[in-house]
């Protein structure tokens, strides 16, 4: 039996300016963690991070950056991932 390789995207250029534009009108401009506004030019949080990130819509949050930090080097890295994880898999079940 053959384990399928997991497919990484990575976009450079105007499909990854569209690509961002489009995590910050999903999550308004507010990071999915605490709701504090972040502004234009913050790189979204990848989730899965590392190098299994891919430059999906699915697998992109907002973080501020107090957040960001914290989910890749906190305490709370843990539970924020869980987080995320659950707020993407909210994005997916929508229509």
């Amino acid at each position: 039996m053959m384990i399928p390789k997991a497919t990484t995207v990575r976009l450079k250029g105007v499909p990854l300016k569209k690509l961002v534009e489009a995590v910050y009108k999903r999550d308004n401009h507010e990071c999915i963690i605490c709701g504090a506004w972040v502004e234009d030019g913050v790189k979204p949080h990848h989730e899965p991070q590392g190098s299994r990130k891919s430059d999906e819509l699915d697998k992109m949050v907002l973080l501020c950056m107090r957040c960001h930090h914290e989910r890749h080097s906190g305490k709370k890295s843990e539970e924020i991932r869980l987080q995320v994880e659950k707020y993407l898999q909210g994005t997916r079940d929508r229509p």
